[in-house]
């Protein structure tokens, strides 16, 4: 058996948030692949298979709720959403169009 690497595919237009996640995932053996907008995030949570993807909720192109939604079309990869909104409705939201 391998020991293969964990994959997540992180969308986030906050570059240094996302340059912080990545480090933080890095560090704990996650091969981190880093897109800024909505539409590149899409096509390639589409294109590769990554073990899980995290979401930011508000992105440049298309928001994180379309695009969990159309993955929950096709996929099941587990996705965690991630944003500063922390209201109940947001999380309660994010759950109902499939987040994990």
């Amino acid at each position: 058996m391998t020991d293969t690497p964990l994959t997540a595919l992180l969308v986030e237009d906050d570059a240094r948030l996302a340059d912080l996640t990545r480090s933080y995932l890095a560090r704990h053996g996650v091969d981190v692949t880093v897109v800024s907008d909505g539409p590149s995030g899409l096509q390639l949570a589409r294109r590769a298979a990554f073990d899980v993807v995290l979401l930011d909720l508000m992105l440049p192109g298309m928001d994180g709720i379309e695009i969990c939604t159309r993955l929950r079309q096709e996929s099941d990869v587990p996705v965690i959403m991630i944003s500063a909104r922390g209201e109940e409705a947001d999380r309660v939201m994010g759950l109902e169009i499939g987040a994990d």
